[in-house]
């Protein structure tokens, strides 16, 4: 069989994966566009985590802290469920409500997993804050991954929201009236050709003169 033939088959095949299947239609453009934007958002987003720590790591009053407890203490009491719903969230937007064409890829699954996500974090943060007894540890370890898959969707979402429409170059823009101008150009040039020129026709001022001059010389 030919090479061709297998790799064709076998990236069919990959590429009906769920949840991650249409990254392999996309271009490396796509993923490193989709890398600065959601990195200066994640940025943002987690600032409490880091500048929280940092604070606190000079305060006297932590005594002999390292910087890594510092910084996993600001968000051992539930505050990771809390920023894997808001990270989560957007993700419902784009794939129910921003798409009625129903071109997002993997939209059923990225919605589904999206919402699963927020609800067992509201159910965990509930029971967390509601001085219910909980295994508190496993519950932290919880939102360690709860979150890591929260930001790896909120990434791959960005990359499909990027491919759900073609690339639209200045050329492209462009190129529709340039070729209509050529199509026209073609399409009347036998007609401008076969059109005899008219003689122009005399100037009014010039007849005038020329019928006067005619009398006076009588």
């Amino acid at each position: 069989m030919h090479p061709d033939t297998k790799w064709a088959r076998f990236h069919r095949a990959i590429s009906k994966i769920p949840l991650i299947g249409h990254l392999f239609e996309c271009a490396w453009k796509d993923f490193w566009d989709s890398f600065i934007e959601y990195s200066n958002s994640l940025l943002w987003s987690t600032m409490p985590f880091w500048l929280g720590a940092i604070i606190l790591f000079v305060q006297e009053q932590n005594g002999v802290k390292t910087f890594l407890d510092t910084f996993t203490g600001t968000f051992r009491n539930g505050e990771l469920l809390v920023f894997t719903i808001g990270t989560v969230t957007p993700i419902t937007y784009m794939t129910w409500f921003e798409d009625p064409k129903r071109r997002f890829p993997h939209r059923l699954a990225l919605g589904t997993v999206a919402v699963i996500l927020i609800v067992l974090c509201a159910s965990f943060f509930a029971l967390q804050k509601g001085k219910v007894p909980t295994k508190s540890d496993y519950i932290y370890l919880t939102s360690l991954g709860f979150a890591c898959v929260a930001i790896f969707l909120r990434y791959i979402a960005i990359v499909y929201n990027k491919t759900k429409y073609p690339h639209t170059t200045e050329q492209d823009l462009i190129q529709p009236a340039a070729d209509f101008a050529s199509e026209f150009d073609i399409a009347t040039e036998p007609t401008v050709q076969a059109t005899p020129a008219r003689p122009l026709e005399p100037n009014f001022e010039d007849a005038f003169v020329q019928a006067t001059r005619g009398n006076a010389s009588h």
